[in-house]
C-alpha cells in the first residue's frame, strides 16, 4: 500500500512572510501617501 499525502493547505513561506508583516508594511505605505497629499475636497 502507498501512502497519499495531502498538500498542505499553507506553504511555508506564505507563512514567514506573514510574520515578516510585508503586506502590513505595504498596506501602510499606500495609506501614508494618500494621507499627507493635499486634500482635495
Amino acid at each position: 500500500m502507498t501512502a497519499v499525502v495531502a498538500a498542505a493547505p499553507f506553504s511555508f513561506k506564505d507563512f514567514f512572510k506573514s510574520f515578516m508583516l510585508v503586506e502590513l508594511l505595504k498596506g501602510m505605505a499606500l495609506t501614508g501617501r494618500y494621507a499627507f497629499r493635499r486634500k482635495v475636497t
